[in-house]
């Protein structure tokens, strides 16, 4: 056998028979087979074959990696998505926000006035000691005066009850302190309005200082006088409520009452809260009169029984209803 057929035979084709003519020239019996067969396909096929291999064992190995991984691990992910995810649902709250502001000032004719918050990114953002106290506006901190004498005041009482009934002096310097407040809820609006420096965190401290200065306060002064049967005590409990639900009322609608040249409202919805100064008055007046204790003006109805209750509750009742009213709209001095 000639080389030639040999390499046939052994690249899989027949054998065949390598004759030469007188001429030199080849003669095969199989003249249709080729002389090399190509090897390109199996060898494209093999390395498919390895390919696929390595797939294989790169799932195996993500595979174990998963199973290896460890539950706090596990927990931190996906604590880490749901910060994500909270952040995600923030950013599209405040564009909202944002939207329904300048909705709200092309409605009621107001600019749109979109400045950067230093104070709202310091309090989102800063880390350091002291940031609260360092984020807050000169007017916010005379807010804070308002409800510290909100607080004295509870506390007046509180010392009153204690006491002996025949000195008033801490039952006077708790109503004294309830004007002071009043004073302090003045002048903040007014550095707020000087330094062109206003925030909703001052708004809200606002809010909860004349909560105390103006509701507890005049609730606890009367508890401390004698009106204190249990039906007083939910009387008294309900004008604290009107107040809280007027302070929250104002929050929401602050941006679409109308307002004058200068930006403030030009009108309260309900009397504000502010307005209790003149149930302390009334009760300054009957303290001066020795009208406090089994003396309070109009008695009590009911004793003795789960009635019972003081009539002179009453105008508390009235003014918590007056300060949520809707239709009442008494204009902003």
């Amino acid at each position: 056998m000639s080389k030639r057929t040999y390499a046939a035979v052994a690249n899989g084709a027949p054998a065949v028979t390598d004759d030469s003519d007188s001429k030199g020239k080849s003669t095969c019996r199989y003249p249709n087979i080729p002389k090399h067969v190509p090897r390109k396909r199996k060898v494209d096929d093999r390395a498919e074959q390895v390919e696929k291999r390595e797939e294989g064992v790169r799932q195996e190995e993500d595979e174990e990696a998963k199973k290896k991984q460890t539950k706090p691990q596990a927990e931190e992910q996906e604590h880490a998505e749901q910060e994500e995810a909270i952040e995600q649902e923030d950013d599209e709250e405040e564009h909202q926000r944002e939207t329904l502001d300048e909705g709200i000032a092309l409605l009621t004719g107001q600019p749109i006035c979109i400045a950067y918050d230093k104070q709202k990114d310091l309090l989102s953002n800063e880390t350091g000691h002291f940031s609260l106290i360092r984020a807050m506006h000169l007017a916010d901190l005379i807010t804070e005066l308002n409800g510290l004498c909100g607080i004295m005041s509870v506390f007046s009482s509180m010392r009153y009850l204690i006491g002996d009934p025949q000195d008033l002096s801490n039952i006077y310097t708790a109503l004294a302190l309830l004007p002071l407040g009043l004073f302090f809820d003045f002048f903040d609006g007014k550095v707020a309005r000087w330094r062109n420096k206003s925030s909703m965190m001052g708004q809200e401290l606002d809010s909860l200082a004349d909560l105390i200065s103006f509701g507890v306060g005049p609730a606890v002064v009367a508890f401390a006088i004698g009106i204190r049967t249990p039906l007083d005590h939910f009387c008294l409990a309900f004008f604290v409520l009107c107040g809280l639900t007027r302070l929250a009322r104002f929050n929401v609608t602050a941006q679409v009452i109308p307002k004058d040249a200068t930006g403030k409202a030009r009108y309260f919805e309900g009397t504000p809260i502010p307005t209790s100064l003149a149930l302390d008055g009334l009760m300054a007046w009957w303290i001066s009169n020795g009208w406090i204790h089994n003396a309070i003006p109009g008695g009590v109805w009911f004793a003795d029984t789960i009635f019972e209750f003081h009539p002179i509750v009453g105008l508390f009742m009235i003014h918590g209803c007056l300060m949520t009213s809707k239709t009442l709209k008494v204009p902003k001095p």
